[in-house]
This record gives C-alpha cells, sequence and structure tokens, in this order.
C-alpha cells in the first residue's frame, strides 16, 4: 500500500494516519486515538484522516523531551 501525501492550498503537507504513525513510531489506532482525544488535528476526506506532517513531527519532538511515565517506577524494579 502506497502512504499518501498531498499539498493543501496553504502548501502545507498533509499525510494519512499510516505515514503519520510510520513517522511517530507507532500504530495508526494510536493516531486516530490522538485526533480523537484532540492532540492532533486532521481533516477528513473520503473516510481518510489527513493530518499535518509539521503538527506529527512537532508532537514527536515534545514528547521525546520526556522522561515516559513509567520510568522512574521502572528503574527501581528488582526482579525476584
Amino acid at each position: 500500500m502506497i502512504a499518501m501525501a498531498l499539498r493543501d492550498n496553504a502548501g502545507r503537507e498533509l499525510i494519512d494516519c499510516r505515514e503519520a504513525a510510520r513517522r511517530y513510531g507507532c500504530t495508526m489506532r494510536y493516531i486516530r486515538a490522538l485526533v480523537t482525544r484532540g492532540t492532533l488535528s486532521a481533516e477528513i476526506a473520503g473516510g481518510t484522516y489527513l493530518l499535518d506532517a509539521a503538527q506529527v513531527e512537532g508532537l514527536k519532538k515534545r514528547v521525546a523531551k520526556g522522561k515516559g511515565r513509567n520510568r522512574p517506577r521502572a528503574d527501581k524494579f528488582k526482579p525476584g
């Protein structure tokens, strides 16, 4: 399947969920959940979410700066 990338009238690159998931490093289902929560904005065209590529990259950079929700607890874990 070919990933879809388009440009809108303002010149922004619009990508589909599959390409957004590939760039973000997650599943398409998670991308749809981010859209539903309002974390990412999307336009719907023909039943397909179209997301702003710059917004996906910006979210990726913001999240990468965090330590992770479970990291401190996982560091203290000792098996056995």
